[in-house]
Order: C-alpha cells, then structure tokens, then sequence
C-alpha cells in the first residue's frame, strides 16, 4: 500500500456498519476525526521540520534549528503512523464492536495524540469516554433499533419455569457480544453484569 492510498484510507471513512449503537458510532466518528487532524499534524510537522532543518544550515546562527528540524520531522512521522494506526486498529474494533480492544488501542493513541499536536489525544479522550458509555447502549437497546438478546429470568435450569430463552437460540453478553451461559452472572470478556 503506498502512502497516497494511506492518506485516502484516512481521510475517507469506510461506512459504518448497520445497527451500530449510538455511542459506539459517536466514537467511530470521534477516532476517524482524531486519524485526520493526526494526519494534519503530521504535515504541519513535516513542513517545520523541513524548514528548520534547512535554516539551520543556512543560517551560522541557527544551527539549534537543526535540532528542532529533526524533532519535528520524528513528530510527523510519529503522527502520520498515529493516522494510519487509528484507521487500522481503533476503527475496525469499534466496527466489530469489540469495546475492550477498542478502549485499549484507544488509550495507546490518544496518549501519541496528546504529543503529537493535544487536538488528536483530546478527540481520542472523547472516543474513550463514548466506548465506556454502556448506558447509552442499554437505552438503545430498549428502543427496539436493535434485536433483543435473549434474557434469562430466574436460576432455573432450562425446561423448568423461570427460563425464557429458546433452546436453540444462544445468549450473548449486551455489551460485546461475547457468548455467554445462562447461569452467568457477569460476562468473561468485558466484565459486565448480566442480571
């Protein structure tokens, strides 16, 4: 892949999947905006960089300038690979709804982000903050805009009375998605109480 397609793969979101909730979409929009102003940065880094580098070896009274040149220009690639690795990773995750390796790989770049130009890391703060919104999941889940999860009522083993859920119908976890036994009280994958 060269690095024209990298920056059309960045500026240009692919769509996002249907039925994805709320919040998970709030954070797929806030992680593709934090990819772009990355993408920003990089090349204003770039340009510095470039300028620097060069007065630097202009100018016999400048040569700190070259310092800065080579800074800037590790801050655009630093940037640039912020860009292309929130596309690559944040994203995805969101798509498939894996909140935890979403949240994860969220931290892991908004931290690049709050170094490599504050805007980035801040918009990544912001996906971080919509990810962790399980309420808003929960509301929409009511709403009806999603199929329901089958529910489990009671401790009862299945065929007595108490449990509602067809036999060959499997419980799944509201939050990620992850498969999970009737009998459970909170999810093995994302630590969430399903009761």
């Amino acid at each position: 892949m060269t690095i024209e397609e990298d920056i059309h793969g960045i500026i240009d979101s692919p769509p996002a999947p249907p039925n994805l909730p709320p919040n998970l979409m709030e954070a797929r929009d806030l992680s593709h905006w934090g990819s772009v102003v990355f993408l920003v940065f990089s090349a204003l880094f770039a340009i510095s960089g470039i300028y620097n580098f060069f007065l630097g070896f202009a100018c016999i009274y400048c040569r700190s300038d070259i310092f800065w040149g080579i800074v800037d220009l590790f801050l655009a690639v630093l940037a640039f690979v912020g860009a292309d690795s929130t596309r690559r990773t944040i994203i995805p995750a969101i798509d498939a709804q894996d909140v935890n390796r979403a949240r994860n790989e969220t931290v892991k770049w908004m931290i690049i982000g709050i170094f490599t130009g504050f805007i980035p890391g801040i918009l990544l703060i912001l996906a971080y903050s919509s990810l962790g919104n399980r309420q808003n999941y929960v509301q929409w889940q009511a709403s009806g805009n999603v199929p329901d999860y089958p529910s489990v009522q009671g401790n009862a083993p299945s065929g007595e009375s108490g449990y509602q859920t067809p036999p060959t119908q499997k419980l799944h976890c509201p939050y990620c998605g992850a498969e999970v036994q009737p009998e459970w009280n909170v999810c093995p994958k994302c630590g969430a109480k399903l009761r």
